[in-house]
Formats: structure tokens, sequence, C-alpha cells
């Protein structure tokens, strides 16, 4: 099954309290960038080949749904129509006769396929908040689009004729009796799409109800196969652009989670492969077998969420018998050897570790994980400052700091008041109460399905204890009510109540566990809330739709003060403008930000009730008129 739900109703959505595929990677190239790009989320510089090679996967993903069985638009790409929403046009598809018809027919598709990706690009690049300077998006060209879009199809079509060739294969039967035979079918533009999530998906009749069953119409062939019917046996299981709703395998256990590009199903067992807009040559090509063998590893993992359905006559689908990368560019397609039963044990373990470590990683720069790329540390021996030589060289620093060494801009760092430098913001605390009132699982603000209680004191003093993540703190549920001491809980701010986040770091003291040399917060003196100064050194605003379909907006920026780094954030109506014109290099004062936590990092939230900014353009001068202090 190519897709699943999370364990413990986790969130569906990406999270960083999970092993990925491209994090297991960024790990193996440095932990450290791992660290600074991953958990603390201050991405490099986006460059247009990034947005070029989404949108050509999603576009030859596009192509490979249109069905020489079905119905089609002329000359036109239904994924470019899909865009526009215009499906206007639609005429019985040719009856191909053999696999140059084939070619001919898909292959008149591909110009408008390209040119939706220079448009659509076009549009995403301009929304970039931080993108590189030395090339554009307008340095992409159509041809070179449409050349990836032909390679990425002659690869496809080298499984149709491998397919035809075999009589279309083991599951031709099934195919011809009951349609589709697998429970996540490959998606096509003439079906309705499968969501993992079905429930939540209430205007749409959808293709895994069990009701409906207009998604497994049988092949219409008899004897031997035809080339239409080779084409729609050899479609592979892809990301159906349609479904807004994660497509993702999900570890039993939580603490893994991957979303793969192709499978290829049609020779009766499964082939993962990874599309890549590049070829062989690029510099992280090297890069894509650990990539593949963490796919592997997940497919096995989750066996026992088989996605067949019940009338396969085995689950030999389920066993791997390839792993491989198609490279658009050549076009290239690069094998390798799976990971065998037996070596599977000893890689889980080795993925195990490094979640460990990932999970360990918090602000202190003592449990940041180590560099081994050798690019991290500064010049200047400090080990507080390595995040600055991440991006300090792509990051657009104020114009007055032009001449001004790293050491130098760190001193115009020192924060104004009412600010304290970020090092000195209260991160763990340590609080006496008793514990009771249990509720859960419900969601928290990123939608992760998380446990709570309340925690009294003397008087009418009380405070809300929550998980930081889904099964981030088991005990909460199991540890019974009554007076404990709680040590390193995350102290926070939410809908003005103070709430204290409870993680792998966290423990229930009681009796004799108890040390008199605890220190311990009164609930009336937590810091919830903070004030901070600090350079914009990366901004992102994010959105997308829910399970549902409702639409959902982030801002997100990161302030550097010349040590640490924080995140801000700001949701839906909260992102005033203010927030959505913050361009990176300017200078900015934040007082009253309510104090948050996610995956072990502080993360100041936006309230525009109650939060003051005051924002020092990167382009001021000292010759526009000194502001408060001279910056």
């Amino acid at each position: 099954m190519p897709v699943g739900l999370p364990p413990l109703g986790g969130a569906v959505g990406r999270s960083r309290m999970r092993i990925s595929a491209s994090g297991y990677v960024s790990w193996l190239r440095c932990p450290r960038r791992w660290f600074i790009g991953s958990k603390i989320g201050l991405r490099e510089p986006v460059n247009p080949r990034m947005v070029m090679g989404i949108l050509v996967e999603d576009a030859l993903v596009g192509l490979m749904m249109e069905s020489p069985l079905g119905l089609h638009l002329p000359e036109r790409s239904r994924w470019a129509a899909w865009h526009e929403d215009d499906v206007e046009g639609l005429v019985d598809s040719p009856k191909p006769e053999s696999l140059d018809d084939l070619h001919e027919w898909i292959s008149a598709k591909v110009a408008d396929a390209a040119a939706k990706v220079i448009e659509i690009g076009s549009h995403r690049w301009e929304e970039m908040p931080s993108k590189t300077s030395d090339y554009t998006w307008d340095d992409m060209k159509q041809e070179e689009m449409e050349r990836m879009l032909h390679g990425g199809l002659e690869l496809f079509l080298e499984e149709v004729q491998a397919c035809f060739e075999e009589g279309g294969g083991p599951l031709l039967k099934q195919w011809r009796t009951i349609g589709d035979p697998h429970k996540v079918p490959a998606p096509r533009w003439d079906d309705k799409p499968c969501f993992p999530v079905p429930s939540k998906v209430q205007s749409l009749v959808l293709a895994n109800d069990d009701d409906e069953q207009e998604n497994f119409t049988p092949l219409p062939g008899t004897g031997d196969v035809s080339w239409a019917e080779a084409w729609e046996v050899a479609r592979p299981w892809i990301k159906d652009p349609r479904v807004w709703q994660p497509q993702r395998l999900y570890h039993p256990e939580g603490w893994s989670a991957g979303e793969m590009d192709l499978v290829l199903r049609w020779r009766g067992k499964s082939t993962i492969v990874d599309i890549k807009a590049s070829d062989t040559t690029s510099r992280f090509a090297v890069w894509i077998e650990p990539q593949l063998a963490f796919y592997r590893f997940l497919w096995s993992a989750t066996r026992g969420l088989s996605g067949l359905d019940e009338s396969l006559e085995n689950n030999a689908v389920d066993e791997i018998e390839a792993l491989q990368g198609w490279y658009l560019k050549g076009p290239t397609r690069k094998e390798f050897t799976p990971l065998s039963e037996d070596e599977l044990p000893a890689f889980s373990e080795e993925l195990h570790t490094i979640w460990q470590e990932m999970t360990a990683a918090d602000s202190e720069p003592d449990n940041w994980p180590e560099c081994s790329c050798g690019k991290c540390e500064d010049s200047a021996e400090s080990e507080e400052k390595c995040h600055i030589r991440i991006f300090g060289n792509e990051v657009e620093m104020p114009s007055r700091w032009n001449d001004l060494s790293l050491d130098e801009i760190i001193e115009k760092m020192q924060p104004r008041r009412p600010a304290k430098p970020l090092d000195q913001m209260q991160s763990r605390i340590n609080v006496v109460g008793k514990i009771g009132g249990k509720w859960g699982p419900l969601s928290n603000h990123f939608g992760e399905l998380v446990h709570g209680a309340l925690l009294q004191t003397g008087g009418q003093s009380h405070a809300v204890l929550e998980e930081m993540s889904t099964g981030a703190f088991p005990d909460l549920r199991t540890t019974p009510d009554g007076d404990y001491l709680i040590r390193n809980a995350a102290p926070g701010l939410w809908r003005n109540k103070v709430r204290l986040y409870l993680d792998g770091r966290s423990e229930f003291l009681t009796g004799d566990e108890i040390d008199d040399s605890i220190e311990t917060t009164r609930l009336g003196l937590i810091q919830s809330k903070a004030n901070v100064d600090g350079l914009v050194v990366g901004r992102a605003m994010r959105n997308g739709q829910r399970l549902g379909g409702k639409p959902w907006t982030m801002f997100s920026a990161h302030l550097w003060d010349g040590k640490r780094v924080v995140e801000i954030v700001a949701f839906g109506r909260s992102i005033v403008s203010t927030l959505s014109e913050l361009e990176i290099g300017d200078r900015v004062l934040i007082s009253s930000a309510e104090l948050g936590w996610r995956a072990g990092l502080p993360q100041l939230r936006i309230n525009p009730r109650i939060t003051r900014m005051e924002v020092t353009s990167r382009d001021w001068q000292p010759t526009d008129g000194l502001p408060s202090q001279d910056l």
C-alpha cells in the first residue's frame, strides 16, 4: 500500500519529530546542517531549479495519468487543464495499434504541459521569500522542460513495452475481471481521486468508498493484451495531484514516514522509483541509493497495512524486487539491489538511533549534533555562531553593514530594551502542584493529537500540561492524579493561559525522588511571553489545505541575535501586514510575543492584540535619520 495513516492519531502532515528519507540523507551529509535546516527550519535560499524539479515531476505524473482507453483533450495535457479548471472539449481517445501510436499520442501533450510548468513556476518563484540572486526563473527554458518530460515518458514507455511483450504480466486476469486490483489504484484522470482519509472529504464520492466501484472498471480486452491495456496495467502508483491530503507511509511505531514518487506493480512484485529532474552527474546523485534504501525499509515496516484487494491471488506485490532512480535528463534508469530481509533489522536500528539523536537535539548548543561536512564552523571558533556560516553568504545583510566583519555585525546585534538575548529566554523549569483533570487526545494548533491535564497549586493558580507533540510524553496519560514535582517542563502561553509542554526530557517526581536541591518556579512567575531583538535571516509564507479541504496559512520568520536563532510564527488572521512585508535583512524588535514550543525548540507566536513590532528596514541608512539607537 503506497499510502497510509500515522499511528496514535498523529498529524498526517510533515512532522519535525519523524525521520524522513530527505531527513536521513540530509543527516548523512551533515548532522549539523540537518539540524539547522530541518529542526530549526532555517532553509537555504531557493534556486529556480528546485521549483522547476517539483513542477516537472508533477507534469510527468499528469501525463502518465492520461488514458488511451478513456477521454482526453486533443493535444492538451489534462494536468495543465486541471490547473485552469478547464476540461472542456473532451473527446474519445484514439485506439493505439502500436508503441509508435502511443508515443505519438502522448508526445502531442508535452509542449502544453511544459508551458504550464513555465507559467506556474513563474508565479511560485515570485512568491518565494528567500531565493538566490545569481539566476532567476527567466533563465528556465520551456525547451528544457519538454526534453525532461519526453525523457520521463521514454522510461515509462519502456515499461509499457515490456508489459506488452510479457502478455500483460501476471495481474492481467484480475485487471480484466475486477479492474485495478490494488486497494490504492494507480491514479488516472478518468477516475475519481482516492483520499487516504475519505471521511474528511464530504463533497466528493470517493473511489475507495465501500459502495463506490467506479475506479475498478474492468479492462475491455480479451485474448492477447492490447497496447492500450499495456499502458493501463503498466501505469504505476503515483502521487495524485488532485489529492491534497499527504500520500505517505508511516512507520507503525510513529518515528518515521516517507512519500514515494512512483511504484511499479505490473510485474506482480514492486519496484520503488524516485524521479530526478537532473542527470547522473549531479552532485546530489550519490545520495539516491540511501534515499531508496529508506523507502525500501519503510515499505517492509508497513506491510501489515497491506493495500492489496482481497481478490488478488497472493501478496507477491508486497515484495520489493528493485529500486530505481529515473533521471529525466538523458534519460537514464539507474537500478539498485534492495536490502534483503536479513539486512533490514540492522538498517532499522541505524535509522532509529539517528532518530533518537535527532529528537535529542534542542535549543541548547551543547545538544546540537556535530558537524561532519567541515563547513559549519565559524572562523571565530565560536560554537554558537556556526549557524551563521550556513547562510551568511546568502542572506542579504543591511546595506549599512556592507563593510563590517562578522564580529562587528554581532556587536551591532546587542538587544535593545525591553529585549533580552535569546540565550536568556526561559526554557526549562521545575514546578510543583497537583495533577488532575486529564483530557485528550485533542488537536493542537499543528493538527497533532496530544494529551493534556490540569496542574493546580495552592489557591486559584493553575496551568495546563500538554504533550509537545503526539506521544511526546506518554506518562501524562498513565500517571495517577496527585501531587508531583514536574522537572524540565517547557513554559509557554496559549489562548491567554499558561501552558507547560512536556516531552522526553520531562519527568514526574514524587516522594523520595524529590531532591530538596531542585529549584522550582511558582506558576505566577513563569515566563510565558518574550521580548526579542534580531535580524531576519529567513522567512516563509506557507499555505495549503487541511484534511477536509479547508485552507490554512502560516507565516514564519527566523531572527538571529548574534548568538542564537528563534522562529517567529503567525497563523491565519494573525498574519498582519507588518509580518507579511518583512524582508530578509530587516532588524526587528518584538515585545510580548507568546512563548510556545515545537519539537523541543522555542517558537514565538505573534498575537496582534498584544504583540508589538518595530521594524528597521535593511535599506535604512544613517543619513535617513537615526532611529532610537544607532543600528
